[in-house]
């Protein structure tokens, strides 16, 4: 599941912010570990885009 928890500036381009959701979606993460074993996690991941 991916959650946008703020956008900074605000972006008013819903067509724009489903692509970013679309592609973080994709990205392969590996589980988080215990003795092991893989076990439910909460990742937040902070991403910057730049126009630079």
């Amino acid at each position: 599941m991916v959650q946008l928890l703020e956008i900074d500036p605000d972006v008013n381009n819903v067509e724009l912010l489903q692509s970013i959701v679309d592609f973080l979606i994709q990205t392969p993460m590996r589980p988080a570990m215990l003795n092991g074993t893989s076990v439910p996690s909460k990742r937040t991941i902070e991403l910057v885009f730049s126009k630079e």
